[in-house]
């Protein structure tokens, strides 16, 4: 080991055969020079004194004839680059099949690790953003629980007075109706306190930002991105006056391009507080710590004047405990393990690459091996050889990921474009920076020396380079066989552990996908539209628009039945609470879903009526109120007993208004289909007198013909009654639902992808490693065939061979597969991690490609003449 540790270290810090041996020749002299002069009479230590006087001279000797030979360590270096690439020019086939094998490594790693670092590692940018905090609510409700929960107004203002922080805000985002200029449109808007902008040390790129006493005011700062395409980069921008949900809002500022807090906001307006209410609680509280303050210390803090605060309140308004936790961690916590598990698949898929070079440069140096003979006979030692080898992969190394990095830096904006919304948080900020490429030509300088070390040292073992005769064509060394065959188990395995992942993901997500909803989702045409308060005041304006809009759309063609519904199945809006049930002192412990909706919902929704009735005409405004409940809430409410007739609440218990629930229908996945449904009571639409409900409605009509032109009838009936009215969005709810999918899509295709290069590497690795034992070999399968061996015969030997390292690659790919599928576990959907259909699956499909890449040079070895075999020899 300390021999090898020395070659290695003269061929990588400019020790050369040469060198070594004017060393030699120099201490040769000095101790022949100190015995004569002691001969002479002179002492040991006036010899040794005497004879280093001498040094110069022979130093002088030393560099004239380092000048003289032209071996000084740069131009060693320039010659051996010299030579690696002549060599190139000379194989041009391996050289392309080399660089653009780990090209496509580095370019997955480069490209993935760009997200990475910006999304995971880079800081956010603010000043001091370590301090930064967001304060949540966790807690548990009945058989429900949630872990980022808001606060009230009253709870943000007893936040700001601890003493853990030195400064606090809130905000609530929802969407909102911009008008005023051009076409009336939709925007992200946060209302937020005017403490925001100086806890995060943000100022405005035009104008100004909020002040306190704009608290409530009709003001408003854009977004850059909503400054550049709404307003076409206006600069007299500032001042103007806007309509925001009906309201006049005058523009006092326009933020930043890289501010985005909370993220995809695209419109600022201050909050107004209710410091009395605690109903209706949406608020995110941001803090920057004071200093010297830690997060668990404030956690702390907060904990204890909520348990205070929370004595006083009803037990659904209390919350179960408080999280403190960085800013940055809020917003990317949840996307950092499926950012590993890529970061973990595109390592994989280098190391592959890594292998697949290894054996290239195996089989090469095996090819060289008269070259290598002669060039130890001149003169060259091991040292010398393997650090031209090295130079060579090194070379072929840096060509790869130049290559790799401005593939990535290319393929970059095409693969963020793929992103589903709402998957990878700060995605803005993804792009190819400095560090990115210092960390791929480290990747690049590690991976030459990688796969070039074992091909270095093999190809210059001391029997190979100074016995040029004694090894004919078809000689294959021991060693070197096994370090081939070991590489192929290692892809093997490799790949193994990639498909089985993306494997997993695939049935996951086709098992998601065969989720039954709830509800009929062919042919559904939605529209969502939100009214303003200004010009819709009240609940009777309200309802009145929405009753002439669903007289329109029934009475379109192809539009076979219509209904309306303020919380549409897989829409954006959501909310739930408690409700009570008569009799009972106390609200129950199970939260529901509240949607309103009017007549014919359920028949066009396709939801189904298990008991009782659904509502009609009978249920109008004056009349008694009535609900229908989902059987989750008739299962948990009353057990084995009968619903209809029972009366709840959804307000104060001891003030009603009460409801009776006059029927019972199917249960309806509202927003995810991996999760169970939620509990939901109905209330008609014209009996809702809640304005905060009415604000926002969606329209829901079943197509009998084409839905693509009801969806435009839509759109033109909802502008006939309002042209300043904003249409959210006009699109089949069939594809609503699959946006829904869209992140466990995202998540098994980029893992399949992965795993099918991978698949591609490894083929091109069994099969160049099976045509290279068959070249090598051809002497000894000609004497085969002279001596009688049949083709199945020769199929056997050169597949059987191939097949053996392939399984035992599988056999330890299982291994490691049962290991790795437990990182996915949170992935999956009612598949377990060690699920044995995927596992079969995946083993049996590696074995049959990895047979079908070594059945295509074994039938070469198959028709090989025995003369022509032999007269090669």
């Amino acid at each position: 080991m300390r021999a090898w540790l020395r070659s290695l270290l003269n061929a990588l810090f400019r020790r050369s055969r040469y060198e070594s041996e004017l060393d030699e020749e120099l201490r040769f002299h000095l101790e022949t020079r100190a015995e004569q002069l002691e001969r002479s009479g002179l002492g040991r230590a006036e010899a040794d004194r005497r004879a280093r006087l001498e040094l110069g001279a022979v130093e002088s000797a030393k560099e004239r004839c380092r000048d003289a030979r032209g071996l000084r360590w740069p131009d060693e270096i320039r010659q051996d680059l010299r030579f690696a690439f002549r060599g190139f020019r000379r194989n041009p086939g391996f050289t392309v099949t080399a660089v653009l094998t780990l090209a496509l490594g580095i370019c997955a790693n480069a490209a993935v690790f760009t997200v990475v670092q910006s999304v995971l590692l880079q800081p956010l940018p603010y000043p001091e953003p370590e301090r930064l905090v967001m304060v949540y609510t966790v807690g548990a409700f009945g058989p429900f629980s949630w872990t980022d929960g808001p606060f009230a107004d009253p709870d943000y203002l007893e936040l700001r007075k601890l003493a853990a922080f030195s400064e606090v805000a809130t905000v609530t985002t929802n969407e909102a109706a911009v008008s005023g200029t051009g076409d009336p449109a939709r925007a992200v808007r946060s209302a937020v306190t005017a403490s925001l902008f100086p806890l995060l040390r943000v100022r405005s790129a035009r104008g100004r930002v909020f002040l306190t006493e704009d608290e409530g005011s009709p003001v408003a700062v854009l977004s850059d991105r909503l400054w550049r395409g709404r307003f076409k980069a206006d600069p007299a921008v500032i001042g103007r006056v806007e309509s925001v949900d009906g309201v006049p809002h005058t523009i006092v500022g326009v933020m930043p391009p890289a501010f985005d807090f909370p993220p995809n906001t695209e419109l600022w307006t201050p909050l107004r507080l209710q410091p009395s209410s605690r109903h209706n609680a949406f608020n995110r509280i941001v803090g920057r710590l004071a200093g010297g303050v830690s997060a668990e210390q404030a956690r702390a803090q907060v904990t204890a004047l909520m348990t205070s605060v929370g004595r006083s309140l009803p037990p659904e308004k209390r919350s179960a405990g408080i999280g403190v936790v960085g800013l940055r961690e809020s917003l990317v916590g949840k996307v950092r393990p499926l950012l590993l598990v890529f970061l973990a698949a595109v390592a994989c898929v280098l190391l592959i690459a890594c292998t697949n070079i290894a054996n290239l440069l195996l089989a090469r140096a095996a090819a060289r091996g008269q070259e290598m003979s002669v060039r130890a006979t001149l003169g060259a030692g091991r040292a010398r050889l393997v650090r031209q080898l090295l130079t060579e992969s090194l070379a072929l190394a840096v060509l790869g990921g130049a290559l790799g990095l401005a593939l990535a830096r290319l393929g970059l904006p095409a693969l963020l474009a793929w992103v589903p919304p709402d998957v990878l948080p700060r995605i803005e900020e993804v792009r190819v920076g400095g560090v990115v490429s210092g960390v791929a030509f480290a990747a690049c300088l590690l991976t030459g020396l990688l796969f070039g070390l074992a091909p270095a040292l093999s190809g210059s073992r001391r029997e190979l380079v100074q016995t040029p005769r004694t090894r004919g064509a078809s000689g294959i060394g021991r060693a070197e066989r096994r370090l081939r065959g070991g590489l192929v188990v290692a892809q093997t395995a490799l790949v193994m552990v990639l498909l089985v992942g993306a494997g997993l993901l695939l049935k996951s997500f086709w098992k998601l996908q065969r989720v039954d909803p709830g509800f009929r989702r062919d042919r559904l045409v939605t529209m969502s539209l939100s009214l303003s308060d200004r010009r819709y005041p009240t609940v009777e304006h309200k309802l009145a628009f929405y009753d002439r809009l669903l007289e329109r759309i029934r009475g379109l063609p192809g539009a076979g039945d219509a209904s309306a519904v303020n919380l549409l199945p897989f829409g954006l809006q959501s909310w739930n609470g408690d409700f009570a049930i008569e009799g009972q002192d106390e609200p129950t412990t199970l939260i529901v879903g509240k949607p309103a909706v009017s007549d014919h919902y359920f028949r066009v929704m396709g939801i189904p009526l298990r008991r009782g009735r659904v509502f009609d005409e009978r249920d109008a405004v004056d009349a008694p109120r009535v609900a229908v409940v989902s059987e989750a809430v008739a299962r948990y409410c009353w057990p084995g007993q009968d619903p209809l007739g029972r009366r709840l609440t959804m307000d104060d218990a001891s003030k009603g208004p009460w409801l009776t629930v006059v029927g019972v229908v199917g249960e309806v996945r509202q927003d995810n289909l991996a999760a169970d449904a939620l509990p939901m009571i109905y209330v008609p639409l014209r009996q809702e007198y809640h304005p905060f409900f009415l604000g926002a409605m969606a329209f829901v009509a079943r197509a009998d013909a084409d839905p693509a032109r009801l969806a435009a009838a839509l759109r033109a009936q909802a502008r006939a009654l309002d042209p300043e009215l904003p249409v959210q969005r006009v699109e089949m709810l069939d594809r609503l639902l699959s946006g829904s999918l869209a992140p466990p899509r995202f998540r098994a295709a980029v893992l399949l992808a992965f795993g099918l290069l991978a698949l591609v590497l490894a083929l091109v690795g069994i099969y160049g490693v099976t045509a290279y034992e068959v070249t090598r070999r051809t002497g000894e399968v000609g004497i085969r065939r002279a001596l009688g061996a049949q083709t199945s015969a020769v199929l056997r030997l050169v597949i059987g061979r191939s097949m053996g390292l392939v399984a035992a690659g599988l056999a330890a790919g299982i291994v490691a597969a049962l290991a790795a599928a437990r990182v996915l576990e949170s992935f999956l959907f009612a598949v377990t991690p060690l699920d044995p259909a995927t596992f079969a699956a995946v083993t049996l499909g590696i074995a049959c490609v990895a047979a079908l890449a070594s059945a295509i040079p074994a039938r070469r070895a198959a028709r090989v003449d025995p003369a022509v075999a032999l007269r090669s020899e």
